[in-house]
């Protein structure tokens, strides 16, 4: 099961080819097992993206032959992903990953050619240099078009820049990543927002607490500034007051800011409690 650059290392040899080597360079370390038909999802996916990776080596554990190892790293669950640097554990995943989360993993152990022009032109986005960050997207997806970090990358200078319609085409041809995701869920935001009077809105508001349309279009303003509690609130109202406005588009776009947060952020776990309170 494993191809050229791939390397199986067992309990007798583990030490050596992970461990004592992962202070050369970071080694990536696949558990599987024979009868394990996610683990042959995976095997192809991770030995092609390995192959783009020369500075990492991915070493192959079948963990029925190599149980010791197995239960010193508590695998339990199988495909299971390691990544080694100077002797320890840097990062994992569990299960057969799409190819683009696969590649994002390597390269950020070392990346790619592609994933260093990625980081150049996220630099420059984060330094205010938009044409750099431009150029440097727009030169990775020359050669890779569907990359999907470049994909995210550029869609959002496109809607700062008000292209909303080229954000969406370019969006739309991206595998789905949480960058990608993320974007997407931006972008909604900035859609609901175009065009939007705020202190007329906020005067619906102040006639009818009830305004639906009020409500909306408000939380998308505030979300598309970042401001995700008073958003949630106003997504809320609408959940509360007509869920079938905007095709239920008060729970989507509250669904939409915690998938920006993240399940964990304790914004999305107070407001995702209270939707569900609303819900059900």
């Amino acid at each position: 099961m494993t191809s050229a650059g791939v390397i199986e290392a067992t309990d007798e040899t583990f030490e050596e080819r992970v461990i004592d080597a992962s202070h050369e360079r970071p080694i990536v370390v696949d558990f599987w097992a024979t009868w394990c038909g996610p683990c042959q999802t995976l095997s192809p996916i991770i030995e092609r993206v390995a192959g783009e990776h020369p500075e990492v080596q991915l070493v192959k554990v079948n963990v029925d032959e190599s149980p010791a190892v197995a239960q010193a790293f508590a695998v339990q669950s199988i495909p299971a992903v390691m990544a080694f640097r100077g002797g320890r554990v840097d990062s994992s995943f569990l299960g057969a990953m799409p190819e683009s989360d696969v590649r994002a993993f390597f390269d950020r152990l070392a990346p790619s050619e592609a994933g260093r022009l990625v980081q150049d032109a996220e630099a420059a986005l984060d330094a205010g240099d938009l044409a750099g960050a431009r150029a440097g997207f727009k030169a990775v997806l020359a050669a890779e078009p569907e990359n999907a970090a470049a994909v995210a990358g550029l869609a959002g200078i496109l809607i700062h820049a008000g292209d909303l319609d080229g954000a969406e085409a370019l969006l739309d041809r991206a595998e789905t990543t949480p960058q990608v995701t993320a974007q997407r869920a931006y972008l909604r935001f900035v859609r609901g927002a175009v065009g939007v009077d705020v202190a007329a809105m906020q005067a619906r508001l102040a006639a009818d607490e009830d305004d639906v349309l009020g409500h909306y279009a408000l939380g998308c303003v505030e979300a598309a500034s970042g401001r995700w509690e008073e958003a949630l609130e106003h997504f809320l109202a609408v959940v509360m007051f007509d869920r079938a406005y905007a095709e239920d588009g008060g729970r989507l776009r509250a669904l939409d800011v915690f998938s920006l947060l993240g399940d964990e952020d304790p914004t999305t776990l107070e407001y995702r409690r209270r939707l569900t309170m609303l819900l059900f």
